[in-house]
């Protein structure tokens, strides 16, 4: 029986959106929308600033760094919410079984069937279960004891009837 043992933080909640949004689709579409709305404003910046509008060449600077740096605001923000959650700093133990996916610590205690697992993304260094479109589980590879990887992922791909490689394993 796989079991993962995982402490959730801030830094784990951040490496879980992360690894969300590269299985994305938009992924690649959203960074270029982001990188080319950086140019154009800070662009527009300069121009403004050359025919001698300075407020709105500010107004422009600051659109392009809210475009280039839109992600590392974010997970600014991620981190500052989780620091007040009260699941920040709990140790979380997943075991894995035929019957499906047990999360239990001294705060909560969870039983999910297979059935409620829509998908699984495959990363380098773990797993991304999901449970619809949005809610999701990131277990990576960092929490489980290397001999149980095979396990989990020969479970996976028996209950669960979608796999996305996102990263192959190396």
């Amino acid at each position: 029986m796989p079991t993962a043992i995982i402490r959730y933080d801030s830094e784990f909640l951040g490496v879980a959106l992360k690894r969300f949004r590269r299985q994305h689709p938009a992924h690649i579409a959203s960074t270029l929308v982001r990188l080319v709305g950086g140019i154009a404003f800070g662009a527009a910046a300069v121009f403004l600033v050359w025919v001698g509008q300075p407020m709105e060449a500010l107004m422009a600077l600051l659109l392009c760094l809210l475009a280039i740096f839109a992600g590392t605001l974010n997970q600014w923000f991620v981190r500052r919410s989780m620091a007040k959650s009260p699941f920040n700093g709990d140790e979380l133990t997943i075991n894995f079984d035929a019957d499906g996916f047990h999360a239990f610590s001294k705060k909560q205690d969870v039983k999910l069937r297979w059935e409620v697992f829509t998908r699984v993304a495959h990363f380098r260094d773990g797993f991304l279960l999901f449970q619809g479109p949005k809610l999701f589980n990131w277990i990576p590879f960092s929490a489980i004891e290397d001999s149980a990887i095979p396990n989990l992922d020969s479970l996976l791909r028996e209950h669960i009837q979608e796999h996305k490689i996102v990263e192959p394993q190396r």
